[in-house]
């Protein structure tokens, strides 16, 4: 969980010409009041993700000093993401359905999506020996697998679905 220095908890509370960035004291308490119900409300008691056994967190703070949280949730015994199925229950790498979920669709466009990446920005920080260092763009999957590593590799479907951003059409790679 990130801190948007967008919430409106922060806008509503700015003087006239005033910035977010001014006002560090401001975000901190809102992030650490979101937080505070992701972690009670969300977590503990509505059990988004099945019964929680212990999870530790850390708070720290990007280089614009924005605060993070970096989470790690241990689930019970018959709760735990044991399946690329049940990874696909919780992780999308996909862009959301813009008809179902416009709002969705907007943040992860606005937010999540990097790029252009690979061969469509050679001049990008994240270039080395002329790829990029992420593996992007990745390969189109059709279903969630586990690689040899334990790590999985998400579906990314080619649905056909692409969208511009800075003057490049993207898709779910």
């Amino acid at each position: 969980m990130t801190c948007n220095p967008s919430w409106s908890e922060i806008k509503e509370e700015l003087l006239p010409n005033e910035e977010p960035q001014n006002r560090p004291d401001l975000f901190v308490r809102v992030f650490k009041s979101k937080f505070e119900h992701l972690k009670n409300e969300v977590i503990r008691k509505k059990k988004l993700f099945g019964l929680v056994a212990a999870f530790t967190y850390v708070i720290e703070f990007q280089k614009r000093d924005l605060p993070h949280v970096q989470l790690l949730l241990i689930l019970q015994q018959g709760h735990k993401l044991d399946s690329p199925e049940k990874f696909d229950d919780f992780i999308s790498v996909e862009l959301p359905d813009k008809e179902k979920f416009p709002h969705l669709y907007s943040m992860v466009v606005k937010h999540i999506m990097h790029g252009p990446r690979g061969s469509l920005n050679s001049n990008n920080v994240c270039r080395k020996n002329s790829l990029c260092k992420n593996h992007y763009p990745r390969d189109f999957v059709s279903m969630t697998t586990m690689k040899a590593d334990g790590y999985p590799n998400y579906r990314r479907r080619n649905n056909n679905e692409t969208v511009k951003v800075r003057g490049h059409m993207l898709d779910n790679r």
